[in-house]
């Protein structure tokens, strides 16, 4: 959890507010392989406990809708088999969606087999590809937009930049020549049921090219679950 804290923080998004109040939980399934006796959850692959833990929070809303993100499926599939894995997450999206939330899982290609990735972008709503492409010296993010439930989309794989200035993504759509697309509710590091990131890269000091204002400092005004309760 402090490292999420710390991630959300580089982006200017106090987050403490939220969860002091029960906006946001974290639900911790990390500290247990590192044997922290405290941890929410002692193994990340005991689904049991993960599905109890995510239906208390849900239950806490009391009817409201809850969004909830899983990061990652990762040691699901390490340490699983597919197909219990594969039913955890269709178990656990009907339990979100059944609340009118929104339900986000992040994947990453290779460590996820093939068969089981195809399995789950057949059930999802939405699929949102990232990839990061190197030629010589220049290193470019791409975000794909495969499907969208409902929606016309153009999985064209679109540049953007990770602004840490302005807490989100940065699009350069250079046909229409939308030169600034802020995303700023969202930041992702790894893909939703598809490519990886596979490289991690922070922008130089000055060199962005796209936003030069200066960085928002950190206040739960400007956080991606909204201004902060009273």
């Amino acid at each position: 959890p402090e490292s999420v804290r710390a991630r959300m923080a580089e982006f200017g998004w106090d987050i403490t507010t939220y969860i002091k109040s029960g906006q946001l939980e974290i639900i911790d399934c990390y500290s247990g392989l590192t044997g922290d006796s405290g941890a929410q959850v002692k193994e990340p692959t005991d689904l049991t406990e993960v599905t109890i833990q995510v239906t208390g929070a849900l239950n806490k809303a009391k009817g409201a809708p809850v969004s909830v993100f899983l990061d990652s499926l990762t040691p699901i599939f390490n340490g699983l088999e597919a197909r219990q894995a594969i039913s955890f997450i269709q178990t656990l999206g009907a339990k979100v969606k059944k609340t009118g939330g929104v339900f986000v899982v992040l994947a990453t290609i290779g460590a996820v087999p093939d068969e089981s990735i195809a399995k789950i972008k057949s059930t999802v709503d939405g699929i949102i590809e990232l990839d990061v492409v190197r030629k010589g010296r220049k290193v470019t993010k791409y975000l794909s937009i495969m499907k969208m439930e409902r929606r016309r989309v153009s999985s064209e794989a679109v540049p953007f930049d990770i602004d840490q200035k302005r807490g989100g993504l940065v699009f350069q759509v250079h046909r229409f020549r939308l030169w600034k697309r802020l995303l700023p509710s969202i930041s992702f590091d790894r893909t939703t049921a598809g490519k990886p990131v596979s490289e991690k890269t922070q922008p130089e000091s000055g060199s962005t090219g796209v936003n030069q204002d200066p960085p928002a400092s950190p206040s739960p005004d400007n956080s991606p679950f909204g201004p902060a309760p009273p």
